[in-house]
């Protein structure tokens, strides 16, 4: 659940932002307890023409109520998540130019407009409409109608049928719109998600009317893909700190900090190093780490080996998560390795393995969590050493671990968010 009163005072003001600039919107759904409060999203559709002047109005709402946005992403829609600067309270919205099953088109957001109706101090699709887009979306995409909306639908096909057949049928055609329309007064929500497939194709024939429109959205959704691809919107952050366990104790607390931008389901968290197994040998057979326990050339060959290793695991990992706006967190990872690998018995120079990090991928943000109480990192190598180091790194940021959980956790969140808010600023420019 969001802060009420600093959501309702954003919300508010972006209604009327909206009106004040002319921009065309609609709530689709999950409006009923807005602008108070939600627990999810909040879908805006947004006429095509006017995206830019809606997210005009959204920075200018946001920047006067308190909020900033850290994040956009372009999807299917266009993705926005702010927070709160005071509260850290995140909230996401999103910005629809159509409705769309990939890049199918089967609503038409004219006719949608036109027929919108006010509710509080916004709009919000027809009757018809809302029943139709809740209807056909989760179908196309899933297979399958999502129970929450299944009450508006029956409602819309017992009250309004002929409305909602003529929504219905230029896109999935007169017969299967008919069968839903009385599939929907039985309730009998099986036999509509059997037609799933028929309902598809005919949205695609219906798209195929306008060829060239249809492969000009397909062309642009393929370019869309590409440019996530190299500007991916997920986060990956890598956790190197003065005390392993405190350092893993911090990290997962920091996966969970940011629900509202990233879900659960999209949060990948691991430690990437050397087995525990091969250090605890180095350990036991050196007494201390930094006498060498293999000459260098072998030194130099289990490097190359890692380099391998944390490429491959960063392409089949690390990628896939954070193209779907993941959140990835990273214990140690190259860093410790590189930085001092007198502790995995690397017989190598601090100056030649730290070249070697140019060969493996370059997280979002390197984070130290420097406990001054710590005297050094655990292996008899001052924590200064790491702190310098890390601080060299354009990636890299320093944050004071010798404080509580708590203040460690927030500080972290406000250096993340203040990165993902200078990327978001960039990314807003092709808006301009």
């Amino acid at each position: 659940m969001i802060d009420s009163i600093h959501l309702s005072t954003l919300l508010t003001a972006l209604f009327s932002e909206f009106e004040l600039s002319g921009v065309s919107y609609l709530v689709l759904r999950n409006y009923e307890e807005l602008p108070e409060t939600t627990t999810n999203d909040v879908d805006f559709l947004i006429d095509p023409q006017q995206l830019k002047e809606a997210v005009c109005c959204l920075e200018k709402v946001a920047l006067a109520t308190g909020w900033t946005i850290h994040n956009l992403a372009e999807f299917s829609c266009w993705t926005f998540y702010l927070y709160h600067e005071a509260t850290f309270s995140q909230v996401h919205i999103d910005f629809m130019c159509g409705i769309k099953w990939y890049s199918a088109l089967f609503a038409d957001h004219h006719i949608m407009f036109n027929a919108r109706r006010r509710f509080k101090c916004f709009y919000i699709p027809s009757q018809e409409h809302e029943a139709a887009i809740n209807l056909t979306t989760r179908l196309l995409y899933g297979g399958y109608v999502r129970e929450k909306y299944r009450d508006g639908i029956a409602n819309a096909a017992t009250q309004v049928p002929e409305n909602l057949f003529d929504v219905l049928s230029p896109w999935i055609g007169s017969q299967l719109a008919e069968r839903f329309i009385e599939a929907s007064k039985q309730r009998d929500w099986e036999q509509i998600e059997r037609a799933a497939n028929a309902a598809r194709m005919r949205v695609v024939g219906a798209n195929l009317r306008t060829p060239l429109l249809f492969l000009s959205r397909i062309v642009y959704d393929f370019v869309r893909l590409m440019r996530r691809l190299f500007d991916s919107p997920g986060i990956s952050l890598v956790f190197v700190g003065s005390s392993d366990d405190k350092t893993s104790s911090i990290a997962t607390e920091v996966a969970k900090a940011m629900p509202g931008t990233f879900s659960p389901e999209r949060t990948l968290h691991v430690s990437w190093s050397p087995d525990r197994e091969e250090e605890e040998d180095c350990m036991k057979l050196s007494g201390v780490c930094n006498t060498p326990l293999r000459n260098g050339l072998t030194s130099l060959g289990i490097l190359l080996f890692w380099i391998v290793k944390f490429n491959y695991r960063w392409f089949r990992q690390v990628n896939p998560v954070v193209f779907r706006n993941g959140l990835v967190v990273l214990e140690r990872y190259g860093y410790d390795l590189f930085l001092n690998p007198a502790r995995y018995g690397l017989n190598l120079s601090c100056g030649v393995s730290r070249f070697f990090l140019h060969f493996i991928p370059k997280p979002d943000l390197v984070i130290f969590l420097d406990d001054s109480q710590a005297s050094c990192d655990g292996d008899g190598k001052p924590s200064v050493f790491f702190r310098s180091a890390i601080e060299k790194l354009r990636n890299g940021r320093v944050v004071d671990a010798s404080q509580s959980p708590k203040t460690i956790i927030e500080d972290v969140r406000a250096v993340v968010f203040g990165y993902m808010a200078g990327r978001a600023e960039r990314r807003l420019r092709r808006f301009k």
